[in-house]
């Protein structure tokens, strides 16, 4: 292995016990319908609505949920693929596993063998690791919802788990739970109101929800992108 990997099983948590703890998909399906024409995430070569983005996450969605994993990677550059892969996670019940195509391989196979992933959505750069796990193709694979419904999370699951480099040869994960984001939707953003992202950064999750609550529209950009005013 090329460097530490470090998951760490501390976690913040807020005080705010008067919010009930919601799993996070249900925050993006109550936008999905109330706003469906909207545009719920933009890029340099498309603009995606509430509805086409719920219909990519929801197909994806019934695949994982034969499985019922525990844990999903995402190895995908930003893009709508890689958010309705993000959205198909948790709509299955499963923590997301966010992982920076930009990473040594080595350091992606640790983080995969520290969290015991079930499964990977990738973009098609990135496709056919032979990290020898499940791997499922963003924006190709799928199937039909109809019969699917979302899955819970399972007991005592996160949202997802977020890794950052703390050196030059350590890496280390952070669990994010669903109250934790849940806690983040005071500051919400309005209805319709444009926020730039990129995946590359650890905000990334935070933020996208706190677009997605309210009816937001998420402005994904490449990390090397200049960012738009």
């Amino acid at each position: 292995m090329g460097g530490r990997m470090v998951l760490d099983g501390a976690r913040p948590r807020a005080d705010q016990q008067r919010r009930r703890a919601r799993d996070a998909y249900s925050w993006f399906a109550r936008s999905a319908q109330r706003c469906p024409g909207h545009i719920a995430l933009e890029s340099a070569e498309q603009r995606v609505t509430y509805a086409e983005l719920r219909e990519r996450a929801e197909r994806l969605s019934a695949v994982l949920v034969e499985l019922r994993p525990r844990r999903v990677g995402l190895l995908a550059g930003p893009s709508p693929e890689a958010c309705a892969g993000l959205l198909a996670v948790l709509r299955a019940g499963a923590t997301a596993v966010p992982l920076d195509p930009e990473e040594p391989a080595s350091h992606v196979r640790a983080i995969l063998r520290a969290t015991r992933l079930d499964a990977l959505i990738t973009d098609r750069e990135n496709a056919d690791t032979g990290f020898g796990v499940p791997e499922y193709l963003a924006g190709v694979d799928g199937a039909d919802p109809a019969s699917v419904p979302p899955a819970p999370p399972l007991p005592g699951s996160d949202a997802c788990i977020l890794f950052s480099r703390v050196s030059a040869e350590r890496l280390r994960g952070v669990p994010v739970s669903h109250r934790d984001l849940a806690d983040s939707l005071d500051q919400a953003v309005d209805d319709g109101e444009r926020v730039p992202v990129g995946l590359d950064r650890a905000t990334a999750i935070t933020a996208m929800f706190r677009t997605w609550a309210r009816g937001g529209t998420l402005v994904v950009q490449h990390p090397v992108a200049p960012a738009r005013t």
